[in-house]
């Protein structure tokens, strides 16, 4: 298996100041080795050259590996909307198909994981004995954000249950060789971009109750190309998501969607001023 973390950019209100540089630095200082399993990273169309030394400079410093999607500013100055530019910007299933990619290139499974994700070595054990059972193309793994990583330093066995220390959210995907869709890189961050291929592959969920236009739209196109593993998938192991710096957000879902849409409306015009051509 090879793992691999998405690094992007960090979204300013939805997230903290730096917490990309601070979960890979809490990752790397904390996770164990995970058995059976490669771990790498996909820097993903950074903007900040700064930020982006210094992100290279841990990973290489721990002896892994990395691939990456650059940012290219004459691409960008080329898109003339709101909701271009933050797609762009975050690329996030574009920079999971290309782990996919790379990934299945040299191994039989993949995990095209956010960048916070965390394995204890509880977790890890439980979702490779898991896999070990199941022939499914496909497996969700459950995720939980914590508001103190310290917290995925406890030993705990067992089933993990939400609480007022974690809060579960949207899973994680593992992809075998004979997967026959991915992720649609046309939905951006806070569309239901990973809910469009949870929903397709008859993963169930909280969104299977959701309502809105954009759902709408996603269940018709679901039944009319659903994955041919539908149904079939599994819950393997968990996996914790590390901080992001805004705990309210965190535990409250309509703080979170009002955070991402402002921070991305603030990060698309700090890029858009710092490109911009002096008069």
């Amino acid at each position: 298996m090879i793992l691999y973390r998405i690094l992007g950019n960090d979204i300013p209100l939805r997230h903290g100041e730096g917490q990309t540089e601070r979960a890979l630095a809490f990752v790397l200082a904390n996770e164990p080795e995970l058995p059976g399993c490669e771990k790498r990273f996909l820097l993903n169309r950074l903007v900040d050259e700064d930020a982006r030394t210094r992100l290279v400079a841990m990973i290489e410093a721990a002896g892994l590996c990395w691939d990456e999607i650059p940012f290219v500013a004459d691409e960008y100055r080329r898109l003339d909307t709101l909701n271009a530019k933050a797609l762009y910007l975050t690329n996030q299933n574009a920079a999971r198909n290309r782990c996919i990619e790379l990934g299945l290139a040299d191994a039989d499974l993949v995990l095209p994981f956010d960048g916070q994700a965390f394995f204890s070595r509880q977790a890890w054990l439980s979702l490779t004995a898991a896999l070990a059972l199941d022939t499914a193309s496909y497996a969700t793994v459950p995720m939980f954000r914590l508001f103190a990583n310290a917290l995925a330093l406890e030993n705990r066995t067992g089933h993990l249950r939400e609480d007022d220390e974690h809060v579960r959210t949207e899973p994680q995907l593992v992809f075998r060789r004979d997967h026959d869709v991915r992720f649609n890189p046309h939905l951006a961050y806070g569309q239901a971009n990973k809910v469009e291929l949870l929903m397709r592959i008859g993963a169930p969920g909280p969104w299977d109750d959701w309502e809105g236009e954009l759902l709408d739209s996603i269940r018709a196109d679901v039944r009319a190309a659903p994955s041919r593993s539908f149904g079939r998938v599994r819950d393997v192991g968990h996996v914790f998501r590390l901080e992001s710096g805004n705990p309210s957000a965190d535990r409250d879902m309509a703080l979170r969607a009002h955070a991402r849409y402002a921070g991305l409306t603030e990060f698309v015009e700090r890029v858009d001023a710092s490109l911009r051509e002096p008069a």
